[in-house]
């Protein structure tokens, strides 16, 4: 983006929630079509990576499913029964 442009996205954000900025007109400029586009374009391939990235992670973490068995077969249970009152 050029100086000019990146000022005026700039001021356009920060005055997003001001609504007597959104009435007036520097707020209802635009980025001209061929810079949103390619800015487009750089963004999904950017995502389409990421969403790569992503499904390689999952795919290569790989859960325990024996790390249940393992913790509990580590401890040894005393189920023998004590003779005891409770009132």
């Amino acid at each position: 983006l050029t100086p000019e442009e990146r000022d005026m996205v700039q001021t356009q954000a920060a005055g997003e929630f001001n609504k007597k900025f959104r009435k007036s007109d520097e707020f209802k400029k635009d980025l001209p079509e061929e810079k949103v586009k390619s800015f487009s374009k750089i963004l999904g391939k950017f995502f389409d990576a990421e969403a790569a990235d992503y499904k390689k992670e999952v795919e290569a973490k790989v859960p325990n499913y024996n790390r249940l068995l393992e913790k509990a077969g580590d401890k040894v249970l005393d189920f023998a029964m004590s003779s005891r009152i409770v009132e």
